[in-house]
C-alpha cells in the first residue's frame, strides 16, 4: 500500500469475512458514503480471509501469507491502495506489510504462500 498522492479516489475493497456476514448491513452503506464522496471501490477478486479469527494464533506465517496474498491481489489489480472496513482485516493486514517489509528472509517465502489459490 503507498501514500495516497493527488487526487488518487480509486481504492482496492476487501470486505474481509464479517462485510459478507455478520456486519453485512454496513457494506451498502459504506458503498453508497463512497459513491457519494467520489471514490471508487473496487473489490479485491478472489480475496480471501485475512487469518484475524484464528489464523495468527495458529501459525503465525500462515496469518502474514494470508494477509500478504490480499495485498498481492490488489497489486496484481493495479490498486496501490486498499480499504478494510473491519478493524481486524485492517490489522492484519498491516501487520502482515510490515512484517514483510522488515524481515527480508521471509519475503520470497510469504511470496510463494500468497500466490496460492484459497
Amino acid at each position: 500500500m503507498k501514500p495516497l498522492t493527488g487526487g488518487n479516489m480509486r481504492f482496492g475493497y476487501y470486505p474481509g469475512c464479517s462485510q459478507i456476514s455478520s456486519a453485512k448491513g454496513i457494506r451498502p452503506f459504506s458503498q453508497k458514503s463512497n459513491r457519494n464522496l467520489g471514490v471508487s471501490l473496487d473489490e479485491l477478486d478472489g480475496w480471501s480471509c485475512c487469518g484475524a479469527t484464528s489464523g495468527h494464533v495458529t501459525n503465525h506465517k500462515l496469518a502474514n501469507g494470508l494477509a500478504m496474498r490480499n495485498i498481492m491481489l490488489a497489486d496484481h489489480q493495479g490498486l496501490d491502495n486498499i480499504v478494510a472496513p473491519c478493524a481486524a482485516c485492517y490489522n492484519r493486514l498491516i501487520l502482515s506489510q510490515y512484517e514483510t517489509f522488515n524481515h527480508p528472509r521471509d519475503q520470497e517465502r510469504d511470496r510463494r504462500t500468497s500466490l496460492y489459490k484459497i
